[in-house]
Protein backbone atom coordinates (compact mmCIF):
# COMPACT_ATOMS: atom_id res chain seq x y z
CA UNK A 1 0.00 0.00 0.00
CA UNK A 2 1.07 3.54 -0.69
CA UNK A 3 1.47 6.34 1.87
CA UNK A 4 -1.22 8.99 2.15
CA UNK A 5 -3.80 10.48 -0.17
CA UNK A 6 -4.84 14.06 0.58
CA UNK A 7 -8.14 15.31 -0.80
CA UNK A 8 -9.38 18.90 -0.62
CA UNK A 9 -12.99 19.53 -1.59
CA UNK A 10 -14.92 22.61 -2.68
CA UNK A 11 -15.88 24.42 -5.88
CA UNK A 12 -14.12 27.53 -4.55
CA UNK A 13 -10.78 25.71 -4.81
CA UNK A 14 -11.36 24.78 -8.45
CA UNK A 15 -12.35 28.38 -9.27
CA UNK A 16 -9.21 29.74 -7.66
CA UNK A 17 -11.25 31.76 -5.18
CA UNK A 18 -9.33 30.08 -2.33
CA UNK A 19 -5.85 28.59 -2.13
CA UNK A 20 -5.55 25.01 -0.89
CA UNK A 21 -3.74 25.72 2.38
CA UNK A 22 -5.26 22.61 3.94
CA UNK A 23 -3.51 20.36 1.44
CA UNK A 24 -0.13 21.93 2.15
CA UNK A 25 -0.63 21.69 5.91
CA UNK A 26 -1.67 18.05 5.77
CA UNK A 27 1.13 17.07 3.38
CA UNK A 28 3.75 18.55 5.71
CA UNK A 29 2.19 16.80 8.70
CA UNK A 30 2.09 13.45 6.90
CA UNK A 31 5.74 13.84 6.00
CA UNK A 32 6.60 14.61 9.61
CA UNK A 33 4.68 11.56 10.81
CA UNK A 34 6.31 9.11 8.41
CA UNK A 35 3.34 8.63 6.06
CA UNK A 36 4.45 10.80 3.13
CA UNK A 37 1.87 12.06 0.69
CA UNK A 38 1.71 9.91 -2.43
CA UNK A 39 -1.05 11.88 -4.14
CA UNK A 40 -3.01 15.11 -3.72
CA UNK A 41 -6.38 15.81 -5.30
CA UNK A 42 -8.86 18.66 -5.43
CA UNK A 43 -12.50 17.72 -5.99
CA UNK A 44 -15.39 20.14 -6.41
CA UNK A 45 -18.67 19.79 -4.55
CA UNK A 46 -19.37 16.65 -6.56
CA UNK A 47 -20.68 13.66 -4.61
CA UNK A 48 -20.12 11.12 -7.39
CA UNK A 49 -16.57 12.23 -8.17
CA UNK A 50 -15.60 12.13 -4.49
CA UNK A 51 -17.24 8.74 -3.96
CA UNK A 52 -15.36 7.31 -6.95
CA UNK A 53 -12.04 8.68 -5.72
CA UNK A 54 -12.61 7.28 -2.22
CA UNK A 55 -13.65 3.88 -3.59
CA UNK A 56 -10.45 3.72 -5.60
CA UNK A 57 -8.36 4.75 -2.55
CA UNK A 58 -9.62 2.02 -0.21
CA UNK A 59 -7.00 -0.69 -0.01
CA UNK A 60 -4.43 1.35 -1.96
CA UNK A 61 -3.39 3.99 0.59
CA UNK A 62 -2.46 3.59 4.23
CA UNK A 63 -4.11 6.91 5.07
CA UNK A 64 -6.65 9.18 3.40
CA UNK A 65 -7.15 12.73 4.70
CA UNK A 66 -10.11 14.58 3.20
CA UNK A 67 -11.08 18.15 4.10
CA UNK A 68 -14.28 20.08 3.49
CA UNK A 69 -17.90 19.29 2.81
CA UNK A 70 -19.02 18.59 6.39
CA UNK A 71 -21.27 21.61 6.77
CA UNK A 72 -25.08 21.77 6.93
CA UNK A 73 -25.86 23.12 3.44
CA UNK A 74 -26.81 21.24 0.29
CA UNK A 75 -23.39 21.67 -1.31
CA UNK A 76 -21.76 19.83 1.61
CA UNK A 77 -21.70 16.32 0.16
CA UNK A 78 -18.74 14.57 1.82
CA UNK A 79 -20.70 12.34 4.21
CA UNK A 80 -22.97 11.10 1.42
CA UNK A 81 -19.92 10.35 -0.75
CA UNK A 82 -18.32 8.43 2.11
CA UNK A 83 -21.53 6.46 2.60
CA UNK A 84 -21.45 5.41 -1.06
CA UNK A 85 -17.72 4.60 -1.12
CA UNK A 86 -17.78 2.47 2.03
CA UNK A 87 -21.14 0.86 1.23
CA UNK A 88 -22.86 1.80 4.50
CA UNK A 89 -25.90 4.01 5.20
CA UNK A 90 -25.95 7.29 7.08
CA UNK A 91 -27.32 7.44 10.60
CA UNK A 92 -27.92 10.17 13.16
CA UNK A 93 -24.84 9.68 15.34
CA UNK A 94 -25.68 10.48 18.99
CA UNK A 95 -22.15 11.56 19.91
CA UNK A 96 -21.88 13.81 16.87
CA UNK A 97 -25.32 15.29 17.63
CA UNK A 98 -24.30 16.04 21.20
CA UNK A 99 -21.17 17.80 19.97
CA UNK A 100 -23.07 19.95 17.48
CA UNK A 101 -25.64 20.97 20.08
CA UNK A 102 -22.93 21.70 22.65
CA UNK A 103 -21.07 24.01 20.24
CA UNK A 104 -24.20 26.11 19.71
CA UNK A 105 -24.89 26.17 23.43
CA UNK A 106 -21.36 27.38 24.15
CA UNK A 107 -21.76 30.17 21.62
CA UNK A 108 -25.13 31.22 22.96
CA UNK A 109 -26.78 30.77 19.56
CA UNK A 110 -29.98 29.03 18.56
CA UNK A 111 -29.35 25.98 16.40
CA UNK A 112 -31.20 25.65 13.11
CA UNK A 113 -32.64 22.17 12.45
CA UNK A 114 -30.52 21.94 9.28
CA UNK A 115 -27.38 21.88 11.44
CA UNK A 116 -28.32 18.39 12.60
CA UNK A 117 -27.29 17.23 9.12
CA UNK A 118 -23.74 17.51 10.48
CA UNK A 119 -24.54 14.65 12.86
CA UNK A 120 -25.61 12.30 10.05
CA UNK A 121 -22.53 10.09 9.64
CA UNK A 122 -21.85 6.74 7.96
CA UNK A 123 -22.51 3.68 10.11
CA UNK A 124 -19.28 2.65 11.83
CA UNK A 125 -17.78 6.15 11.86
CA UNK A 126 -15.48 7.05 14.76
CA UNK A 127 -16.33 10.60 15.81
CA UNK A 128 -13.46 13.04 16.33
CA UNK A 129 -14.31 16.16 18.31
CA UNK A 130 -13.92 19.48 16.54
CA UNK A 131 -12.93 21.92 19.31
CA UNK A 132 -13.12 24.96 17.02
CA UNK A 133 -16.38 24.48 15.08
CA UNK A 134 -19.76 22.79 14.80
CA UNK A 135 -18.93 20.07 12.27
CA UNK A 136 -17.59 16.89 13.90
CA UNK A 137 -14.76 15.16 12.09
CA UNK A 138 -14.88 11.39 11.72
CA UNK A 139 -12.80 8.38 10.74
CA UNK A 140 -13.56 5.22 8.74
CA UNK A 141 -11.47 2.08 8.24
CA UNK A 142 -11.68 -0.57 5.51
CA UNK A 143 -9.23 -2.96 3.77
CA UNK A 144 -6.26 -1.56 5.68
CA UNK A 145 -7.04 2.06 4.77
CA UNK A 146 -7.73 4.62 7.47
CA UNK A 147 -9.78 7.52 6.09
CA UNK A 148 -10.25 10.73 8.06
CA UNK A 149 -12.78 13.41 7.14
CA UNK A 150 -12.02 16.90 8.37
CA UNK A 151 -13.79 20.28 8.39
CA UNK A 152 -12.76 22.71 5.65
CA UNK A 153 -11.99 25.93 7.60
CA UNK A 154 -8.23 25.77 8.26
CA UNK A 155 -8.52 26.82 11.91
CA UNK A 156 -10.96 23.97 12.54
CA UNK A 157 -8.96 21.41 10.56
CA UNK A 158 -5.76 22.24 12.41
CA UNK A 159 -7.54 22.12 15.77
CA UNK A 160 -8.84 18.63 15.00
CA UNK A 161 -5.42 17.42 13.89
CA UNK A 162 -3.74 18.86 16.97
CA UNK A 163 -6.19 17.11 19.28
CA UNK A 164 -6.37 13.75 17.52
CA UNK A 165 -2.99 13.31 15.83
CA UNK A 166 -2.16 10.15 17.83
CA UNK A 167 -5.48 8.56 16.88
CA UNK A 168 -5.29 9.54 13.22
CA UNK A 169 -1.83 8.34 12.28
CA UNK A 170 -1.27 4.57 12.18
CA UNK A 171 0.72 3.06 15.03
CA UNK A 172 4.29 2.08 14.32
CA UNK A 173 5.10 5.04 12.06
CA UNK A 174 7.21 7.97 13.05
CA UNK A 175 9.37 10.76 11.72
CA UNK A 176 11.72 9.60 8.98
CA UNK A 177 13.32 12.91 8.12
CA UNK A 178 15.50 15.69 9.47
CA UNK A 179 15.15 19.34 8.46
CA UNK A 180 18.22 21.57 8.67
CA UNK A 181 17.47 25.29 8.34
CA UNK A 182 20.14 27.72 7.14
CA UNK A 183 20.45 31.42 6.36
CA UNK A 184 23.07 33.67 4.83
CA UNK A 185 24.07 31.25 2.04
CA UNK A 186 22.43 30.29 -1.24
CA UNK A 187 21.25 26.77 -1.97
CA UNK A 188 23.91 26.24 -4.66
CA UNK A 189 26.71 26.95 -2.16
CA UNK A 190 25.07 24.72 0.42
CA UNK A 191 24.65 21.90 -2.08
CA UNK A 192 28.32 22.15 -3.00
CA UNK A 193 29.21 21.71 0.67
CA UNK A 194 26.79 18.80 0.95
CA UNK A 195 27.99 16.86 -2.10
CA UNK A 196 30.50 14.68 -0.17
CA UNK A 197 27.77 13.92 2.37
CA UNK A 198 25.29 12.93 -0.34
CA UNK A 199 27.93 10.66 -1.88
CA UNK A 200 28.69 9.03 1.46
CA UNK A 201 25.02 8.27 2.21
CA UNK A 202 23.35 7.12 -1.04
CA UNK A 203 20.42 5.68 0.92
CA UNK A 204 19.48 9.05 2.37
CA UNK A 205 17.48 11.37 0.15
CA UNK A 206 18.63 15.00 0.29
CA UNK A 207 16.40 17.81 -0.95
CA UNK A 208 16.79 21.58 -0.92
CA UNK A 209 14.15 24.29 -0.66
CA UNK A 210 14.95 27.99 -0.87
CA UNK A 211 12.45 30.26 0.87
CA UNK A 212 14.24 33.60 1.10
CA UNK A 213 16.08 34.41 3.31
CA UNK A 214 16.38 30.75 4.31
CA UNK A 215 17.32 27.44 2.74
CA UNK A 216 15.98 24.19 4.19
CA UNK A 217 17.86 20.94 3.63
CA UNK A 218 15.73 17.86 4.22
CA UNK A 219 17.28 14.47 4.87
CA UNK A 220 14.93 11.50 4.62
CA UNK A 221 15.36 7.76 4.97
CA UNK A 222 13.35 4.76 6.14
CA UNK A 223 16.37 3.63 8.14
CA UNK A 224 17.07 5.85 11.18
CA UNK A 225 20.71 4.76 11.57
CA UNK A 226 22.13 6.20 8.32
CA UNK A 227 19.73 9.13 8.65
CA UNK A 228 21.24 10.12 12.00
CA UNK A 229 24.80 9.56 10.75
CA UNK A 230 24.07 11.68 7.69
CA UNK A 231 22.62 14.41 9.92
CA UNK A 232 25.85 14.66 11.92
CA UNK A 233 27.99 14.88 8.79
CA UNK A 234 25.64 17.45 7.25
CA UNK A 235 25.80 19.67 10.33
CA UNK A 236 29.58 19.70 10.08
CA UNK A 237 29.58 20.33 6.34
CA UNK A 238 27.07 23.19 6.38
CA UNK A 239 28.93 25.24 8.95
CA UNK A 240 27.93 28.57 10.43
CA UNK A 241 24.92 29.23 8.21
CA UNK A 242 23.02 26.43 10.01
CA UNK A 243 20.73 27.68 12.75
CA UNK A 244 18.22 24.89 13.36
CA UNK A 245 18.27 21.10 13.38
CA UNK A 246 14.79 20.63 14.80
CA UNK A 247 12.66 22.76 12.49
CA UNK A 248 12.59 25.83 14.76
CA UNK A 249 12.73 29.27 13.16
CA UNK A 250 15.42 31.83 13.98
CA UNK A 251 13.00 33.69 16.24
CA UNK A 252 11.80 30.51 18.00
CA UNK A 253 15.36 29.41 18.65
CA UNK A 254 16.29 32.84 19.97
CA UNK A 255 13.26 33.16 22.26
CA UNK A 256 13.98 29.70 23.63
CA UNK A 257 17.57 30.57 24.51
CA UNK A 258 16.66 33.97 25.98
CA UNK A 259 13.97 32.39 28.14
CA UNK A 260 16.26 29.57 29.24
CA UNK A 261 18.96 32.04 30.28
CA UNK A 262 16.56 34.60 31.74
CA UNK A 263 17.75 37.37 29.43
CA UNK A 264 15.70 40.16 27.89
CA UNK A 265 15.94 41.76 24.46
CA UNK A 266 14.91 45.06 22.85
CA UNK A 267 15.17 46.29 19.27
CA UNK A 268 15.87 49.64 17.62
CA UNK A 269 14.94 49.35 13.96
CA UNK A 270 15.26 51.71 11.06
CA UNK A 271 15.47 49.89 7.71
CA UNK A 272 13.72 46.76 9.05
CA UNK A 273 10.72 48.82 10.18
CA UNK A 274 9.85 46.63 13.18
CA UNK A 275 10.16 43.28 11.38
CA UNK A 276 12.61 41.87 13.93
CA UNK A 277 10.34 42.59 16.87
CA UNK A 278 7.37 41.29 14.87
CA UNK A 279 9.13 37.97 14.22
CA UNK A 280 10.10 37.67 17.88
CA UNK A 281 6.64 38.44 19.23
CA UNK A 282 5.02 35.90 16.91
CA UNK A 283 6.63 33.22 19.10
CA UNK A 284 4.50 32.01 22.04
CA UNK A 285 6.18 32.95 25.31
CA UNK A 286 7.93 35.99 23.84
CA UNK A 287 6.52 38.17 26.64
CA UNK A 288 8.98 36.54 29.05
CA UNK A 289 11.96 38.10 27.31
CA UNK A 290 10.99 40.79 24.77
CA UNK A 291 11.11 44.21 26.44
CA UNK A 292 9.94 46.29 23.49
CA UNK A 293 10.95 48.02 20.29
CA UNK A 294 11.59 51.47 18.86
CA UNK A 295 11.11 51.97 15.12
CA UNK A 296 13.31 55.02 14.55
CA UNK A 297 12.96 55.66 10.84
CA UNK A 298 13.47 59.41 10.98
CA UNK A 299 16.79 60.87 12.15
CA UNK A 300 14.99 63.10 14.64
CA UNK A 301 13.54 59.99 16.29
CA UNK A 302 16.97 58.36 16.40
CA UNK A 303 18.12 61.40 18.39
CA UNK A 304 15.08 61.98 20.61
CA UNK A 305 14.09 58.37 21.36
CA UNK A 306 17.46 56.62 21.23
CA UNK A 307 19.96 59.32 22.13
CA UNK A 308 21.97 59.12 18.90
CA UNK A 309 24.14 62.29 18.92
CA UNK A 310 23.28 64.76 16.17
CA UNK A 311 27.00 65.12 15.49
CA UNK A 312 27.21 61.39 14.66
CA UNK A 313 24.29 61.63 12.27
CA UNK A 314 25.75 64.75 10.64
CA UNK A 315 29.29 63.43 10.19
CA UNK A 316 28.81 59.69 9.76
CA UNK A 317 25.26 59.50 8.46
CA UNK A 318 22.27 57.41 9.55
CA UNK A 319 23.65 54.34 7.77
CA UNK A 320 26.90 53.86 9.63
CA UNK A 321 28.57 51.80 12.31
CA UNK A 322 28.58 54.72 14.75
CA UNK A 323 24.86 55.38 14.36
CA UNK A 324 23.67 51.79 14.60
CA UNK A 325 25.86 51.15 17.67
CA UNK A 326 24.44 54.25 19.33
CA UNK A 327 20.91 53.07 18.49
CA UNK A 328 21.55 49.69 20.10
CA UNK A 329 23.06 51.25 23.21
CA UNK A 330 20.21 53.75 23.47
CA UNK A 331 17.39 51.21 23.30
CA UNK A 332 19.25 48.88 25.67
CA UNK A 333 19.46 51.63 28.28
CA UNK A 334 15.99 53.10 27.81
CA UNK A 335 14.17 49.73 27.84
CA UNK A 336 16.45 48.13 30.44
CA UNK A 337 17.25 45.11 28.29
CA UNK A 338 20.14 42.66 28.59
CA UNK A 339 20.52 42.44 24.81
CA UNK A 340 19.63 45.02 22.14
CA UNK A 341 19.52 44.71 18.36
CA UNK A 342 19.69 47.71 16.02
CA UNK A 343 19.48 48.05 12.25
CA UNK A 344 20.04 50.94 9.86
CA UNK A 345 20.40 50.65 6.11
CA UNK A 346 19.31 51.55 2.60
CA UNK A 347 16.60 49.14 1.51
CA UNK A 348 16.41 50.71 -1.95
CA UNK A 349 15.82 50.86 -4.76
CA UNK A 350 16.61 54.59 -4.35
CA UNK A 351 18.62 56.42 -1.73
CA UNK A 352 21.98 54.80 -2.39
CA UNK A 353 25.29 56.39 -3.34
CA UNK A 354 28.70 55.28 -4.57
CA UNK A 355 29.92 54.91 -0.97
CA UNK A 356 26.68 53.45 0.34
CA UNK A 357 24.80 51.62 -2.43
CA UNK A 358 21.27 50.35 -2.03
CA UNK A 359 21.37 47.20 0.06
CA UNK A 360 23.95 48.54 2.51
CA UNK A 361 22.89 47.60 6.05
CA UNK A 362 24.58 48.05 9.40
CA UNK A 363 23.56 45.82 12.32
CA UNK A 364 24.66 46.12 15.94
CA UNK A 365 23.98 43.87 18.91
CA UNK A 366 24.61 45.02 22.47
CA UNK A 367 25.24 42.12 24.84
CA UNK A 368 26.55 41.72 28.40
CA UNK A 369 30.19 41.55 27.25
CA UNK A 370 30.13 44.47 24.82
CA UNK A 371 28.83 45.35 21.38
CA UNK A 372 29.08 43.52 18.05
CA UNK A 373 28.78 45.32 14.70
CA UNK A 374 28.59 43.98 11.15
CA UNK A 375 28.13 45.63 7.79
CA UNK A 376 26.22 43.82 5.03
CA UNK A 377 25.67 44.51 1.35
CA UNK A 378 22.49 42.84 0.14
CA UNK A 379 22.79 43.80 -3.51
CA UNK A 380 20.89 42.43 -6.47
CA UNK A 381 17.62 41.97 -4.56
CA UNK A 382 14.52 44.10 -4.15
CA UNK A 383 13.46 46.25 -1.21
CA UNK A 384 11.31 43.56 0.42
CA UNK A 385 14.14 41.06 0.30
CA UNK A 386 16.69 43.52 1.69
CA UNK A 387 14.42 44.05 4.70
CA UNK A 388 13.85 40.31 5.17
CA UNK A 389 17.56 39.53 4.79
CA UNK A 390 18.46 42.26 7.29
CA UNK A 391 16.05 40.90 9.90
CA UNK A 392 17.35 37.36 9.42
CA UNK A 393 20.96 38.52 9.65
CA UNK A 394 20.24 40.44 12.87
CA UNK A 395 18.58 37.42 14.47
CA UNK A 396 21.40 35.12 13.32
CA UNK A 397 24.05 37.48 14.77
CA UNK A 398 22.25 37.49 18.10
CA UNK A 399 21.72 33.73 18.07
CA UNK A 400 25.42 33.15 17.38
CA UNK A 401 26.29 35.32 20.38
CA UNK A 402 23.91 33.39 22.60
CA UNK A 403 25.44 30.13 21.43
CA UNK A 404 28.99 31.45 21.93
CA UNK A 405 29.89 31.16 18.24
Amino acid sequence: MMGSLIISTGDELLRGALADTNGAFLAALCDDMGVPCARMAIIGDDESALADLLSDAIGRYVLVLCSGGLGPTTDDVTTRAVSRAFGVPLERNPLARAQVEERFRQRGRAMSPINLKQADLPVGAVVLENPAGTAPAFMMTASGTRAVFLPGPPVELQAVMDRHVSAIFPSGVGPSRVVLRCTGEGESILQERMMPVETAFPGVRVSYRASFPEVSITLSSADPVPLWQCREKAISAIGESLFSTDGCSLAERMIGLLTERRLTVATAESCTGGLISHLLTLVPGASACVRGAVVAYDNAVKTSALGVPEEVLRTKGAVSEETVCAMAQGVCQSLLADIAIATSGIAGPTGGSADKPAGTVHIAVVHPLGILHRKFLFNGINRTRVIAASAAAALKMTLDLLENR
